[in-house]
């Protein structure tokens, strides 16, 4: 194989990867893979001496990298915490827009029932972003939601939130049973495995 045909696979490569990158939800995923695929393309354009190109490139990997961090390093000052009742035209309509994408993450989540008394938006720049759900008991949270909206799901809302019941005092919240497709998430919220279900402390 000539140097020219890994050159150009190189390129391929990298042009693939940076369209892949538009199909992402989360605005970080977006930018890392984009990232990826810049810098692949930078090196590409560098091989054939196409030094316009890889300076182009470059710098794209540069303001990616330059918003990743003004958004990881932001995200926590910009949300805030606002309850609501299961019963509030809000909190519906919030759980039936999103209604396909939480039942992804949480099938077992009861959408329409009012026996919940735990719930909460978590907001940026009053865009409602979260919502968690469950059920209060003395010094624990029961959850059965912890839901972000696409967009934000770069675990920085779930901090935010966890961070915040830990400062009202609860010791505990967990989840009963989870569904898999969240317990990476909630792994690194934190949580701990034991006994049928997951916990975290905030004692």
């Amino acid at each position: 194989m000539s140097h020219a045909t890994v050159y150009e696979i190189i390129g391929y490569i990298g042009s693939l990867i940076v369209i892949l990158s538009f199909i992402m939800t989360s605005t970080v995923k977006l930018r890392v893979v984009n990232s990826v695929g810049s810098f692949t393309c930078a090196v590409y354009s560098l091989l054939i001496c196409a030094y316009p190109t890889a300076l182009c490139n470059f710098f794209i990997v540069g303001i990616n990298i330059y918003q990743l961090l003004r958004v990881l390093n932001n995200h926590s000052n910009n949300y805030y915490i606002v309850p609501c009742a299961v019963n509030e035209g809000m909190y519906r309509s919030f759980v039936e827009r999103y209604s396909q994408d939480i039942a992804k993450f949480f099938p077992g989540f009861a959408a329409n029932s009012s026996d919940y008394n735990y719930a909460q938006f978590i907001l940026s720049r009053s865009e409602l972003v979260g919502l968690q759900v469950g059920f209060l008991e003395d010094a624990s949270v029961r959850l059965e939601l912890d839901y972000s909206i696409p967009e934000y799901r770069d675990c920085s809302v779930g901090r935010f939130a966890y961070e915040h019941i830990a400062k009202t005092g609860l010791s505990e919240a967990y989840f009963v049973h989870p569904d898999p497709a969240t317990v990476d998430y909630l792994h690194k919220m934190g949580f701990v495995e034991g006994n049928g279900r997951l916990a975290r402390q905030f004692a």
